[in-house]
């Protein structure tokens, strides 16, 4: 006998569903219940659904720019600086500090400046957020490693000269380099490497100064001449590291210390040059390789 209830109750079940189709189960997405409640509660005086009007369009074209240029604003914000400042120049003084070979036959240390600009052509590919690649570059430097002056006095028959004679020897380097930094503008250690040519000279420089004798008309005249004495060109590769700071962007502090390997050259020892009484000139040559140590103290400005 309770089967014929329960038969009762599922038919009208039915027979109530079929009556009223607009009854259906609750969807189980939120976002989709709300979009059926827009679309059947928006207002249409005509119910006409035969020409579509511009309303039934305009906001999802206007949401979706909105989300499309949120990312790409976020982007631009985030990281604009490696995007920019793809050149540096760096500027300041080295000590050339021989070593191996170089160390043990001349043994004697130098003093310059050094010039550097590099520049990366693939900036927009290769410069992430906390590394900055700076790939070709040019490399000046020029060490002076001694000298020694010699003052002396000629008297003529007219004028007393007065010859101040100077010998000196140093390098000049010239080469491509490049370097690549790491971690923030603020703080940030780097790596650089380096190769090109080394002129070593040796030169003299001899300054006369012709002073008129008591009681004889004239004016005081200066001369000045200059002449080789020895010269030499080997090639260097080298590397090295350091670090820098800034509290800005643009201008950083920087302290770093480079290794470079040197072909053979021959110098003048500055400890062997001597003068005689004529202005003749007497010195020592040495020849070894040219590996140095070079310390740089000096800042940088990006561009």
């Amino acid at each position: 006998m309770r089967i014929i209830p329960l038969s009762l109750l599922i038919f009208s079940t039915i027979s109530l569903y079929a009556q009223n189709p607009r009854i259906k189960p609750a969807p189980t997405n939120p976002g989709a219940k709300k979009t059926t409640t827009e679309t059947t509660t928006s207002p249409a005086p005509s119910r006409s659904y035969r020409t579509p009007t511009a309303p039934a369009n305009t906001e999802p074209a206007n949401n979706t720019p909105a989300a499309v240029a949120s990312p790409i604003s976020n982007t631009e914000t985030s990281s604009p600086e490696p995007l920019k400042n793809n050149v540096i120049f760096n500027f300041g003084g080295i000590l050339g500090l021989p070593h191996g070979e170089f160390k043990d036959i001349s043994n004697n240390w130098g003093y310059g400046i050094s010039a550097k600009l590099a520049y990366n052509p693939f900036h927009s590919l290769l410069v992430g957020e906390y590394v900055r690649p700076f790939l070709l570059g040019l490399e000046v430097q020029h060490i002076w490693f001694g000298a020694k002056t010699e003052n002396y006095s000629q008297t003529e028959d007219f004028y007393v000269n007065d010859i101040e004679s100077r010998v000196s020897s140093g390098a000049l380097g010239i080469g491509l380099s490049g370097r690549c930094e790491f971690l923030s503008y603020k703080f940030y250690p780097f790596i650089e490497y380096s190769a090109g040519f080394r002129f070593f000279s040796g030169s003299n420089n001899v300054t006369i100064t012709k002073t008129p004798r008591p009681n004889v008309q004239g004016n005081i005249t200066t001369d000045n001449a200059s002449r080789t004495l020895e010269a030499s060109t080997v090639g260097y590769y080298g590397f090295g590291g350091g670090l820098g700071f800034s509290n800005g962007h643009h201008f950083r502090f920087e302290l770093k210390l480079n290794y470079q390997y040197g072909g053979n050259a021959t110098y003048i020892d500055p400890e062997s040059v001597a003068f005689d009484a004529n202005n003749r000139i007497s010195y020592k040559t040495k020849s070894s390789k040219t590996d140095m140590f070079i310390p740089f103290i000096g800042c940088s400005f990006l561009f």
